[in-house]
């Protein structure tokens, strides 16, 4: 067995676990200094690589032959640019044949041609053994890294790169972070300075005393109107009731003679109504009476006065109205007035909605009823 196979053999025991890193090397290298011939301590160094292969039947081949004792005898001879030959030469007296090998040597460019048989059997100092080296028959082409032999398969090289990686990341991370958090600490007190201000001006802007007085109060419960014109509203006595926009003079007259004293009122107008064209004044009135009995007896008493305005009842109540809703409406060419009235408790509440001029009154009759039916939310019909 040469030494190669017992080489593959101990790579083999090492793959396989049956022995150790260290036992491997130190065999390995043993191995390596037995088939590696000794040098003389006085061969000079040459610029020359080995110049034969290196095995088994070669390394026998090498040993001197003394006199005439094997038939046939191997021969290495160096010389010439002519390719490796075998030559077979007879010798005198003997039947056999003897096998000559002439192997050329070349040298670097710029060196003499050394004379021939200077280095037949000369092992040069420091020349690159069979294994791993150009002519190691075993050595396969731009070996991969991932076929890699012995203990160093096992080593991990990348291990200190990654952990340096490994650092660099988390430093920035850190970094990042501390960044982060130095922006986040900054602003926060900054926007909760801002954010107290904004807070304590909401609050003040927004938040208002909670009214007292009954009217003040009714006031507040009239919803936002579907019109955001000319927005106007408040607690007003009858006589300060804008003429004609809420009521007539003839109907302020009749909360007087009840004694209404005050009531709650909110205007606005919408424009425009349609196809560019009209606009809707929106009004919405809370009367207050002494009680239930006078809330009725004065709601009659408008009803009375409206119609005498030209005020049309209309008797079959609009989809999703109350039944006590009264409705009345005044169209002409000109000016489209819808009004509904109804009892709410002790008050007597009013909506009135007029489009001017008139230019659809299927628009009028839908302000009217959202309107409507926004205020009974806040003010339920009584049944």
């Amino acid at each position: 067995m040469s030494w190669q196979d017992d080489l593959r053999q101990l790579d083999s025991a090492l793959a396989e676990g049956r022995i150790s890193a260290e036992d491997y090397r130190r065999r390995r290298d043993e191995l390596l200094a037995s088939a590696t011939p000794a040098a003389p301590q006085n061969q000079p160094q040459t610029p020359f690589g080995q110049p034969f292969r290196w095995d088994a039947q070669q390394q026998q081949q090498q040993q001197p032959q003394q006199g005439a004792a094997s038939p046939d005898a191997t021969q290495v001879v160096s010389g010439g640019n002519k390719a490796d030959a075998t030559q077979v030469v007879s010798q005198s007296g003997k039947d056999s044949e003897r096998t000559q090998y002439v192997r050329p040597v070349t040298p670097p460019p710029g060196m003499e041609q050394p004379p021939v048989g200077w280095q037949a059997n000369q092992p040069q100092m420091g020349a690159t053994p069979p294994w791993g080296g150009p002519n190691d028959p075993y050595r396969p082409m731009d070996q991969p890294s991932w076929i890699a032999q012995g203990p160093e398969v096992f080593d991990d090289s990348s291990s200190g790169s990654k952990g340096k990686k490994i650092a660099v990341i988390a430093g920035v991370v850190v970094l990042l972070a501390a960044v982060a958090g130095g922006v986040w600490f900054f602003t926060r007190g900054s926007g909760d300075t801002q954010g107290g201000g904004d807070t304590t001006t909401s609050a003040q802007t927004t938040t208002s005393p909670t009214p007292t007085d009954p009217n003040e109060i009714l006031l507040a419960q009239i919803p936002e109107l579907n019109a955001k014109k000319d927005v106007d509203g408040g607690v007003l006595t009858p006589q300060d009731l804008p003429t004609d926009e809420v009521l007539s003079a003839d109907e302020a007259e009749v909360l007087v003679q009840a004694r209404v004293e005050n009531v709650a009122w909110r205007g606005a107008t919408k424009s425009p109504v349609a196809d560019g064209k009209g606009a809707e004044k929106f009004s919405v009135l809370v009367i207050p009476a002494e009680d239930e009995t006078a809330a009725s007896e004065l709601a009659e008493q408008l009803a009375l006065a409206q119609r005498a305005e030209s005020f049309i009842n209309i008797k079959d109540p609009l989809p999703g109205m109350p039944a006590s809703l009264v409705f009345d409406k005044r169209v002409t060419p000109e000016v489209g007035r819808y009004r509904g009235m109804y009892l709410s408790g002790s008050n007597v509440v009013l909506v009135d909605i007029t489009q001017t001029p008139l230019v659809q009154e299927a628009a009028l009759s839908g302000s009217f009823q959202d309107q409507v039916k926004a205020v009974l939310k806040q003010f339920p019909a009584v049944q």
